[in-house]
């Protein structure tokens, strides 16, 4: 079979470079690669690509069947991709997958028109798809068309054994066009990895095609694909994709134990929880390379952080960004206004916590509740939805707001927040004395860049 997959752009108007590589359609194509399938990536995002271009690629490779991953925003362009195919290409089969078809299924499918839809994890279920093309009511995980209604399957396990899964097909992704986001980086070529999968907590506002069932790697196959990306890309740093690098406690520590075993010369960076980290910790991925942590900080009003389930509190939270400080590890947080609970006044004390905080990047999400959460499933609860134009569902852009509050009020916090931390003499400060060469000057001006020229951020 010749196989197409696609990852579709959010916004066919204008270029937006990709920051990370899909590593989910390229685990797919290696593992079709592994049944002899010819297989070509097709990255919109990266490679600014138009849906004429689209069409373009399809026809030059003429494949029988294309895969597309959709996240929420980019659901419409997937349509708009899958409906003009189908219409070019008569006999194609069209299949459609990823965070939003596995949350919305029919919805999906009666938005794209796709003839098949895989929900969950895909590596597994695309494979037996493919060998029951004809069949698709014996494979587990999928939604299909018969006699013109949409039906569907058992839900597929996840998978267990991700020691199983292939590294992902790097060589079909263009690598020169991925660059970590701006000042979140400190040597380049950076390269990006999945070691876990899973996360056992319950954010009501979460929601991954991963579930809460908490898997991860063999240490070993975990170095060597570092290993591996070191020797062919000449990578000097790693992000793990992770949602949640630190849970294993013991597997973490043995990973780091190996990259200092090994004299690996790298540098990396992931996602924590403030609960789950402590120095003994902190001071060993510092030895190993790591120079920073992301963490979900969300919220500086516990009341809010109860409601969402976060299960952490905010002296835990001072107390685990302290600790990275003391150390000399970095720290990016994530806050999120407009959560269920939330009103200007718990924003403002998020914002708070913010400065206090003084994280080396502070970001300012707003809600959004996405198909898959019990943020969704409880909407009317908490809020209302303004806009219901999947285009806008971005984290900058309120399209929901809770009852008490609008729209407009909740990007101006956002505006508000954004000139107390970045915009204060005490993170000036910080960012300047921390500068210890060449690269530490540049990332500062590109977060600069960043900040001072992105339309509507202040």
């Amino acid at each position: 079979m010749k196989i197409g997959l696609i990852n579709p752009p959010y916004d066919f108007s204008r270029h937006s470079t990709s920051f990370v590589p899909p590593l989910g359609i390229a685990t797919v194509a290696a593992m079709l690669e592994k049944e002899k399938h010819f297989v070509r990536i097709l990255d919109c995002q990266a490679q600014g690509t138009m849906l004429e271009d689209v069409i373009a690629w399809i026809k030059k490779h003429d494949f029988d069947i294309i895969g597309l991953t959709s996240s929420t925003i980019a659901i419409d362009n997937a349509a708009k991709i899958i409906k003009l195919a189908k219409k070019k290409f008569p006999k194609l089969t069209t299949m459609v997958g990823g965070p939003h078809p596995t949350f919305d299924p029919k919805g999906s499918m009666k938005l794209t028109g796709a003839d098949l839809l895989v929900y969950g994890e895909g590596e597994e279920t695309i494979v037996d798809l493919i060998k029951n093309i004809k069949k698709p009511q014996k494979v587990l995980g999928i939604y299909y068309r018969e006699e013109g209604k949409i039906k569907n399957t058992k839900p597929r396990p996840l998978t267990k054994d991700l020691n199983t899964l292939p590294w992902p097909a790097r060589h079909l992704l263009d690598i020169k066009k991925y660059k970590p986001f701006a000042g979140s980086y400190k040597r380049l070529p950076s390269m990006q990895i999945m070691s876990t999968r899973g996360c056992p907590y319950n954010c009501s506002f979460c929601c991954s095609v991963f579930g809460r069932s908490y898997r991860k790697r063999d240490p070993k196959d975990v170095i060597e694909e570092i290993k591996h990306l070191i020797k062919k890309y000449g990578a000097k740093e790693i992000y793990f994709q992770d949602s949640l690098i630190v849970l294993d406690r013991k597997w973490i520590m043995e990973i780091c134990g190996r990259i200092i075993k090994e004299k690996l010369d790298i540098t990396w960076s992931g996602s924590a929880r403030a609960n789950l980290v402590d120095l003994e910790l902190l001071k060993k991925m510092k030895k190993s390379g790591c120079f920073r942590l992301a963490f979900g900080v969300e919220s500086g009003d516990p009341r809010v952080l109860k409601i969402v389930r976060k299960d952490v509190n905010v002296p835990k939270i001072k107390e685990a960004f302290k600790m990275c400080r003391k150390v000399g590890i970095a720290t990016t947080a994530f806050y999120i206004l407009g959560l269920p609970g939330d009103n200007r006044e718990s924003c403002l004390r998020t914002i708070k916590l913010a400065k206090e905080l003084n994280a080396d990047v502070s970001s300012f999400n707003i809600a959004t509740p996405f198909p898959g959460s019990d943020f969704y499933k409880h909407l009317d609860q908490y809020g209302k939805i303004y806009d219901f134009d999947l285009r806008h569902w971005t984290d900058d852009r309120a399209v929901y707001a809770p009852h008490g509050m609008t729209t407009k009020e909740l990007e101006n916090l956002r505006k508000y927040a954004m000139r107390q931390v970045y915009l204060n003499p005490r993170y000036i400060w910080k960012r300047i004395t921390s500068i210890r060469g060449w690269q530490d000057i540049k990332n500062l001006w590109e977060g600069l860049r960043t900040i001072l020229f992105k339309k509507d951020i202040f």
